[in-house]
């Protein structure tokens, strides 16, 4: 028997006060006194806020409120219908984006959970304890909450330590609980507890094992199972078919997974299991990812002809197997139904549908499409979530289209939804990108300075340390890592990572190393990317005997070599003429199991022609090809520069032609190899075909790198003697709408006056006073020269 109405309610009213700083903005305060913080429940309908109040009133008065009521000695832990505010709706407890990459239990579940394993180890210790199913029940709320180790820790800890005997329900838990957590061989140690003590079990516990067997694709053993449920007194239900189903999809055996659909409802032990609209979907969605559209179809059909309502989970997978096709039309048609379907009243989950949708129309580049997309939701009087804005945000960034990003942003503000800081990230991220540092640190100053915005993560500061170092330099560096510090928020890999990488490309190498060795001190491990820059740098220094030292901590500390860091180390030996090197290198990359990538192969390409060896160059890029890995520009550039050193310009223009023919748009760097090589090619320039190369080359479209292209076609005008010619080119510098350089005066003067044109000398003098040009040490040297001949 309970001792009295009083103690119990004390002892519901001291677990609430001790997990007070749980949530403590939920006390609140009144003329009568302080308001107990709240105690969750969860309902099948709504999650609800109970209050009590100080004093405790009497046992049966919040047992009746709280939905607990004594009947015979038994707890009873009823349904709530009763609701006041929703938290689960509320944008505090708002589910993080799916794009975010992050699974956790919901903070409310998480609540609710941590109250009941607080009342569940209260009323443990009672003599005599509650029923058994009192805890079952509590068990079960737990369970449902997706804390798995906390009931098999109260199982343990609790129960048996108590004396409580745990009934066949308390082992069902505890074998979901265990198949929930990936560890179905304890699932069927505690099965073998019930068959010892010869309790029976039930449909649902077989179930359970059948899903956890399925999970970890071990679709024999559920099979096995499966049949002896009938031996055991089990009748397989519609779950018990799903998870079976399911599991034939996880492995691929679509077909079988359609056999047991349509045994569903037809064989004698399963007279009362039809599929539903969860057992259709799931077999739709594994014909969709193995693009068979047409039986997808068949089924919806079928579907239809059942009565079982296509809902948005069949729409999403319908739309994700035409996007896995390629096929963006029907895509969007199918969309387009969806929405028109609802148009009387909106269903939220359409977002999902929508979200999806957009993603796949955006990571192909289709933004437009997937903006449109986005207004039709709107138009049909459905309102997208937060996550559709941010898709939005990142395409438009990631597309270099700031202006239409910071447009979305307005919409958002307008249509009262309030940015995460993952929406913020974006966008800071966007002006940190576009140069924009300015704007970027607006946006972080009123993340920290108003209350109502997301405070700053690491992320954030992460997209601005970068930027902050390339144009402030080491002083505000430090004050933002300040500002961190005072916040709570620790630098991680990535702020040192960026750190690093920003002060070696500003060849700050003492600032570079102070916060590598800063990293380490702070307890942050450095990652294969920062040995990566570390190594990276010390072979464009060339101090490889530097870079291999690096390499061997980083190998002794458990860190294996990617192919980024192969290509460094092959790009430093390349860069100082040791070949052998390189190709020891790029062995070891396939020993290792890497498949060398187009930068790899440039690499090697580029070692073969420093060592004249055009025909192995070319062959590299035979092997590139059924490997799926096409020669790039810089390859095909590599390879006009070894053709060219060794005077074959017939070989090279061919080159140049097939490149065109393959759709690769020549560069800059092409056409002044190109022009470079033909009038350098010895003991005949090649000025004539230099100019008909010059004269297909629209100057425009390279905008100001166009005067390199002069200045390569004078100096070789003026090596072929062909003075008229270049000082023709000269002239029409201006025509083309660009301005001479002291490169170009410096090759016109040099050239002239190895001719005796002293008189245009004096022109190009003239012309650089007007144009401010002015004169370097290599001018004046080139001056020299000049007249000392």
């Amino acid at each position: 028997m309970w001792r009295d109405d009083e103690l119990m309610a004390n002892l519901i009213t001291i677990t609430i006060a001790q997990r007070a700083a749980v949530a403590p903005h939920y006390c609140r305060h009144s003329s009568g006194g302080l308001i107990m913080p709240s105690l969750f429940f969860i309902s099948s309908a709504s999650i609800i806020l109970l209050p009590f109040a100080s004093p405790s009133p009497p046992l049966s008065t919040v047992l009746k409120i709280a939905g607990i009521s004594f009947l015979f000695g038994t707890v009873r832990i009823r349904s709530f219908t009763a609701t006041t505010r929703c938290l689960a709706t509320s944008s505090s407890f708002r589910k993080p984006p799916p794009h975010v990459g992050t699974k956790r239990i919901h903070f409310v579940d998480r609540v609710v959970g941590g109250y009941t394993v607080e009342l569940f180890k209260k009323l443990a210790v009672f003599t005599p304890p509650p029923p058994i199913s009192t805890f079952n029940k509590l068990l079960t709320k737990i369970s449902r909450s997706k804390l798995y180790h906390s009931v098999v820790s109260l199982y343990r800890n609790t129960m048996l330590v108590a004396g409580i005997t745990p009934d066949p329900y308390t082992y069902g838990i505890l074998i979901k609980c265990f198949c929930g957590l990936d560890k179905v061989d304890m699932g069927f140690a505690v099965f073998g507890i019930m068959i010892k003590k010869r309790m029976e079990s039930d449909t649902v516990v077989c179930t359970s094992l059948i899903v956890g067997l399925c999970r970890q694709l071990r679709i024999s053993d559920a099979l096995n199972l499966f049949e002896r449920m009938p031996e055991m007194g089990c009748i397989p239900n519609s779950f018990t078919y799903t998870a079976i189903i399911r599991g034939f999809c996880c492995v691929g055996h679509i077909e079988t997974a359609i056999m047991w659909l349509r045994k569903m409802g037809k064989e004698p032990i399963s007279t009362y299991c039809f599929p539903d609209a969860v057992t259709y979907t799931i077999v739709i969605d594994a014909l969709c990812k193995d693009r068979r559209m047409d039986d997808v179809f068949k089924l919806v059909n079928e579907m239809d002809e059942l009565d079982i309502k296509i809902d948005w989970c069949v729409y999403s997978c319908i739309i994700r197997g035409f996007v896995i096709n390629g096929d963006w039309e029907k895509a969007v048609s199918i969309f387009e139904k969806m929405v028109a379907s609802h148009r009387d009243g909106p269903v939220p989950k359409n977002s999902i549908t929508l979200n999806t949708l957009m993603t796949a129309l955006s990571e192909q580049g289709k933004i437009k499409e997937a903006h449109r997309m986005f207004n039709l939701f709107v138009k049909y009087g459905q309102n997208p979530d937060i996550v559709a804005y941010s898709i939005l945000l990142k395409s438009y960034i990631l597309s270099g289209q700031l202006d239409s990003s910071v447009k979305i942003w307005s919409l958002m503000i307008i249509k009262g939804i309030s940015p995460d800081v993952y929406c913020y990230n974006i966008l800071i991220n966007g002006y940190c990108k576009n140069q924009q540092l300015d704007k970027a640190l607006n946006l972080l100053k009123v993340m920290v300075m108003y209350s109502d915005c997301p405070n700053p993560d690491i992320v954030t500061y992460n997209s601005i340390l970068y930027n902050i170092c390339m144009t402030s330099g080491v002083e505000a560096v430090e004050l933002y890592l300040q500002e961190m510090d005072n916040q709570g928020i620790s630098p991680d890999v990535v702020t040192y990572n960026s750190l690093m990488l920003a002060f070696f490309r500003l060849e700050k190498w003492g600032e570079a190393n102070r916060f590598f060795s800063m990293m380490k001190d702070h307890g942050v491990c450095p990652n294969i990317v920062t040995y990566t820059i570390l190594i990276d740098t010390y072979c464009k220094q060339e101090r490889m005997n530097d870079a291999y030292k690096l390499f061997d901590t980083m190998v002794e500390s458990g860190i294996e070599p990617n192919l980024v860091l192969y290509n460094s180390l092959m790009n430093g030996h390349c860069d100082l003429g040791e070949v052998e090197k390189v190709f020891d290198i790029f062995k070891r990359i396939l020993l290792d199991g890497h498949q060398p990538n187009a930068i790899s192969y440039s690499i090697l390409v580029k070692a073969y022609c420093r060592t004249w060896d055009i025909d192995r160059a070319f062959n590299v890029c035979n092997q590139m090809k059924p490997l799926e890995e096409e020669p790039n520009l810089f390859i095909y550039n590599t390879l006009l520069v070894g053709l060219l050193q060794i005077h074959k310009a017939l070989d090279a223009q061919k080159l140049l032609d097939y490149m065109h023919i393959r759709g690769i748009v020549p560069n800059i760097v092409t056409y002044t190899i190109m022009l470079k090589g033909l009038c350098r090619i010895q003991p005949f320039p090649l000025a004539g075909e230099a100019m008909k190369l010059y004269d297909s080359i629209d100057i425009q479209d390279f905008r100001k790198e166009g005067i390199e292209i002069f200045n390569v076609l004078i100096h070789g005008m003026f090596r072929a003697r062909k003075t008229k010619t270049a000082r023709l080119l000269f002239q029409s510098i201006e025509t083309e709408g660009l301005v001479p350089n002291i490169a170009t005066c410096d090759i016109m003067i040099y050239g002239l006056v190895k001719f005796g044109l002293f008189e245009e000398v004096e022109k190009i003098l003239v012309h650089m006073k007007t144009h401010c040009c002015h004169p370097d040490v290599r001018f004046l040297t080139t001056i020299n020269r000049a007249f000392s001949r």
